[in-house]
């Protein structure tokens, strides 16, 4: 009988296999610079759709499209333009969140690029512990927001509310 071929290679605690290892997200340098790299993404098409490209003048929003009524983000992307732009009053007028969506980005690329240099990121660690109700504080907001620009202060609404161009339902 001809012997057992050897059993492969366990992994051990302190070399995991890479089948089973997470995702580099965490405070790992590799997920500081995937965080990194992700900041300085949004960081260009904010830059480009500021000063490159320009936002085309009719809706490309499905669900404005087919509701006729602004989405809860409706007016987020320009609201983050006229912050790139410094415009403070017109980033409120498009979108309120559109303050903390920028913040957020800013704060996690500086937290980011301090893991890359110190190892440690204080931002991704608060929001480790505190994400949560920081996302569902987010979502409430974004949902008040969006009832009360559309259904009780509509000329609020980045864009006039208006009939669907496309139906759900048919004509």
């Amino acid at each position: 009988m001809p012997p057992a071929p050897p059993d492969p290679p366990q992994p051990s605690a302190a070399q995991p296999s890479s089948l089973y290892a997470p995702a580099p997200v965490g405070s790992s340098r590799a997920g500081a610079a995937f965080r990194l790299a992700l900041a300085a993404a949004f960081a260009g098409v904010a830059v480009l759709l500021a000063y490159v490209i320009h936002l085309p003048p009719f809706p490309m929003c499905a669900f404005k499209l087919w509701t006729g009524l602004p989405c809860p983000g409706c007016g987020m992307t320009r609201s983050v333009l006229h912050l790139a732009h410094g415009e403070m009053i017109e980033s409120m007028r498009f979108h309120p969140l559109g303050i903390f969506v920028g913040a957020f980005v800013v704060a996690m690329a500086f937290g980011a690029a301090r893991s890359l240099i110190t190892g440690r990121d204080p931002v991704w660690e608060w929001f480790e512990n505190r994400g949560t109700p920081v996302a569902l504080g987010f979502v409430v907001a974004l949902i008040g927001l969006w009832l009360l620009r559309t259904f009780i202060v509509p000329d609020w609404a980045p864009d006039p509310i208006g009939p669907a161009v496309f139906s759900l339902a048919g004509r």
